[in-house]
């Protein structure tokens, strides 16, 4: 018997928890990364070390199916995740929904969960003991046999591998799989939405009435007061925007101290919060922030099913997608595995 060796392609939270799962089987596992850090579109920007910072990707996630849901309680018990706002929060301190420079409260009987201190912290927790290659840019993965080559875009051989799991949006993985043109076809067909998030911070408090806000009629699709999640600097007011895809697209190639600074305008003008200078304002792009649409999941493959691909948009979209579809690619791995008589931890 033969060990395996898999790679990862993207440490996000769906390639994270692949790559968790398949280790802790056994499997030898490589994660390459062309950021320097790990998370993905949970992302964290830090201003310095007094865990001062906006969490400028996903804002806070829900969980509906079992599976997450089991995911998540080990997370809370762990102390990695909180709610938020929490159950005992008043209206003041709860989602809201700003529409024309009034609030007004928005119940929900769903538990919104954040990563504690950051967003990316679970990410962290899933990337422990991991071997992963960050800044590294792969370009394509070449059959060759029964295995397959990974090459970076600097055009280093980065090694051979049994199988690959590519977690990255859909439009990446399509470019990664130009060998597979079948597959690749298909996921060049998928559209993911863009999104353009300001980062503001304050030294005062800018409003008592709520914590984060669904945005209406605006170019504005939501805010955060960042600092009010649990584990953040509370000392300043750090506000997070996200612009919806539509203003996003048309404004694609905008500055970024204009697009900062209109969409901060243009919270003054839906809040009703009287304007003040913030102490730091920047903003970021993220061009697959979204699917589209809310897909259902669907495995994509490649490579007689010894290469398979993860992510939001492979399962409905959300963390929660995320982390299932991870745990999917998992188990199809494991599954196949353990039918062709591999060492395998149990």
């Amino acid at each position: 018997m033969n060990s395996i060796n898999v790679c990862i392609i993207g440490a996000g939270v769906s390639g994270l928890t692949a790559a968790r799962i398949l280790q802790d089987k056994g499997v030898q596992v490589t994660v390459f990364e062309k950021s320097r850090g790990v998370g993905g579109r949970m992302a964290t920007r830090r201003l310095d070390e007094k865990h001062s910072s906006f969490d400028h990707g996903a804002q806070y996630f829900t969980a509906r199916e079992p599976r997450f849901i089991n995911f998540v309680n080990s997370w809370l018990d762990q102390g990695v995740v909180a709610r938020w706002p929490s159950r005992e929060s008043a209206q003041n301190q709860a989602i809201a929904v700003l529409k024309s420079g009034k609030s007004h409260y928005k119940p929900s009987s769903e538990d919104r969960f954040v990563a504690v201190p950051a967003m990316n912290q679970i990410c962290k927790v899933l990337a422990e003991n991991l071997i992963i290659e960050k800044n590294v840019r792969v370009k394509n993965i070449r059959p060759k046999g029964a295995t397959f080559h990974l090459m970076s875009e600097a055009g280093d051989f980065l090694g051979q591998f049994d199988k690959v799991v590519v977690s990255t949006p859909a439009f990446q993985a399509s470019e990664l799989l130009s060998n597979f043109p079948q597959l690749s076809s298909r996921l060049s067909k998928i559209e993911m939405r863009p999104c353009w998030a300001t980062m503001a911070a304050f030294s005062e408090p800018l409003t008592d009435k709520w914590v984060g806000a669904f945005i209406d009629d605006s170019l504005l699709s939501w805010a955060s007061r960042n600092n009010t999640k649990p584990g953040r600097n509370s000392a300043q007011e750090h506000i997070v925007l996200h612009a919806n895809p539509e203003w996003t697209s048309r404004h694609w190639d905008s500055s970024p101290e204009w697009t900062a600074t209109t969409m901060l305008t243009e919270f003054w003008n839906v809040s009703g919060i009287e304007p003040k200078i913030p102490t730091y304002l920047t903003s970021h792009r993220w061009r697959y922030a979204a699917p589209a649409e809310s897909l259902t999941p669907v495995r994509y493959t490649a490579g007689g099913g010894n290469i398979i691909c993860c992510g939001d948009w492979t399962h409905g979209g959300r963390v929660e997608g995320a982390v299932l579809s991870g745990l999917s690619a998992a188990e199809t791995m494991l599954e196949g595995l353990s039918g062709r008589g591999d060492t395998i931890l149990r």
